[in-house]
């Protein structure tokens, strides 16, 4: 079926049916204006990206702290800030410095 053959029956059907007294004035005006309002705000690709970011937050923030229960649950050991802990920070630090060599040559 081609574009014209199905304008001109959409016309013609149009024609056949007149509008009733019940519809408002400039009722198709209104409608009209309220489509191309939502077509032009739909079509920004920007207010899109903003809106499905805005409604991604929830969910990542509840993933966040669900992988950071599970992993709190799953190690305790891992947070623990005992003197043992302190003295492997320090020897670690320790380590790392080659006393032979000078600062400068370090960087």
């Amino acid at each position: 079926m081609s574009l014209e053959s199905l304008n001109q029956r959409l016309v013609a059907t149009a024609r056949a049916n007149p509008p009733s007294e019940e519809v408002p004035y400039a009722f198709e005006k209104r409608v009209m204006a309220r489509l191309l309002a939502g077509s032009a705000r739909a079509l920004d690709p920007w207010i899109q990206l903003t809106r499905g970011l805005w409604r991604a937050v929830v969910p990542c923030c509840a993933t966040a702290a669900l992988i950071i229960a599970w992993s709190w649950q799953m190690e305790p050991s891992r947070f623990d800030t005992s003197a043992g802990a302190e003295d492997d920070l320090e020897v670690a630090v320790v380590d790392s410095i080659d006393l032979n060599d000078s600062v400068e040559d370090s960087w």
